[in-house]
């Protein structure tokens, strides 16, 4: 996968990226206003995993950002969820089944 320069992924040396932070594209900053501009996202270690941090997090009063499921616009093997926390970020789960 290819990021544009607005992503950094943090990992043990020789490892995958597990933990990613992410700002908007240009020109995507301002495209809905009750939004935070924050992305971060954490590698799951399963589908299952994905779809519990989904329910999990709508448990606790997070918002739907995107169901759990296949995102092949990302990568034909990309199954994340996405959620809103309080502040308006967009948390995400992804899980990338190899």
């Amino acid at each position: 996968m290819e990021f544009p320069g607005n992503a950094v992924g943090y990992a043990p040396a020789g490892k995958r990226s597990d933990f990613w932070i992410a700002a908007p594209a240009e020109g995507k900053e301002n495209q809905d206003s009750n939004l935070n501009i924050t992305h971060v996202a954490f590698m799951g270690s399963s589908k299952a995993q994905v779809d519990e941090f989904h329910a999990n997090a709508l448990k606790v009063g997070a918002r739907c950002n995107g169901p759990p499921g296949f995102r092949p616009q990302y990568h034909e093997k990309y199954y994340g969820a996405f959620i809103l926390d309080p502040d308006g970020n967009n948390i995400e789960c992804v899980f990338f089944d190899l």
